[in-house]
């Protein structure tokens, strides 16, 4: 499995595949209308999308951010192809991973020093590792999150 937090179980092992990095994008559209933050607290005055999941306690906004005046709030979302959407579509400003421009999103990163980060997880049954098949998926998985190809995942 590929999981955002380490397994707890005794007979489950885990490796670190790498780390997804966040931070604040915007479509151009948006920017056109509403300027670009030049800071932190330049986001105040700026509409935001909300993302929830499965995978943070809070929405990867506020996790980004810490909390925000909720009148900002323009759209929640759950998951991350609704987040895209809503971004590309210039709704607001979201949180979301570093890569999204790089596979072929068409949003804008607004390289605030506003940055967090979740690791990535490969995990599997101790019992199955000498299995050719168990074997050939974790060349494949390391290989896709390998951060000197795919540098995101540093």
């Amino acid at each position: 499995a590929i999981q955002m937090t380490p397994p707890t179980a005794a007979d489950v092992v885990a490796i670190r595949l790498g780390r997804m990095h966040f931070e604040l994008f915007a479509s151009e559209d948006y920017l056109k209308a509403h300027g670009r933050p030049a800071s932190r607290e330049a986001l105040r005055n700026h509409r935001l999308i909300e993302q929830w999941d499965g995978h943070v306690s809070n929405g990867h906004l506020s996790n980004l951010l810490g909390p925000v005046r909720p009148i900002q709030i323009v759209a929640k979302v759950h998951g991350s192809c609704g987040a895209i959407a809503a971004i590309e579509n210039g709704i607001g400003i979201g949180a979301l991973p570093n890569y999204s421009v790089a596979f072929g999103n068409n949003v804008v990163p607004l390289e605030l020093p506003v940055t967090a980060y979740r690791d990535i997880w490969l995990t599997y049954r101790r019992e199955t590792r000498h299995s050719p098949a168990v074997e050939q998926a974790i060349r494949w998985l390391k290989g896709i999150f390998d951060s000197r190809k795919w540098p995101w995942f540093k």
